[in-house]
C-alpha cells in the first residue's frame, strides 16, 4: 500500500465512530470514500446477496442483501472493498451472530493476525 493511502487509512481510523466485527472481517464506518476511490463507482449487484468475505474452504460467506448495499472493490491489501449501506441491513454468517449494520459508508477490512514463529502478518481465516 502506498504511503499516501496508508495516511488516508490512518486519518479515517481516527474518525471512526462505528465498527462491526464478524469473524475475519471488520466494517469501519467512514464519513466518505477516500480520495483514491472517487473514480470507482459504488454499484448495486444484481445477485440476491453481496458477499463481503468468503470463508476459506467452505461455502459460508459473510453476506448482506444486495437490495440495500452498494459495493466498490479495491486492490488495497488491507481494505479490500467499500460498501454503502442504504438502510439498516443484517450482516450474516452461519457461525456468527447476525449484526444489524446502520446506513452509511464502510471500509471492509480483512482481519490480520501475527504469526510469531514466521514473524509475519497474515490474514485471519474464519
Amino acid at each position: 500500500m502506498a504511503t499516501k493511502e496508508r495516511n488516508i487509512v490512518r486519518e479515517r481510523i481516527e474518525d471512526v465512530t462505528d465498527q462491526h466485527r464478524q469473524g475475519d472481517i471488520l466494517l469501519v464506518k467512514i464519513p466518505e470514500l477516500p480520495a483514491y476511490m472517487k473514480d470507482i463507482p459504488l454499484v448495486q449487484l444484481k445477485t440476491p446477496t453481496t458477499v463481503l468475505q468468503q470463508s476459506v474452504g467452505s461455502p459460508r460467506p459473510h453476506a448482506m442483501s444486495s437490495k440495500t448495499v452498494k459495493i466498490a472493490e479495491t486492490k488495497n491489501q488491507r481494505v479490500n472493498m467499500f460498501i454503502e449501506v442504504l438502510e439498516t441491513t443484517p450482516l450474516t454468517h452461519p457461525e456468527h451472530d447476525t449484526i444489524e449494520v446502520e446506513p452509511g459508508i464502510y471500509e471492509v477490512r480483512k482481519q490480520q493476525m501475527w504469526d510469531e514463529l514466521k514473524q509475519l502478518q497474515m490474514q485471519a481465516l474464519d
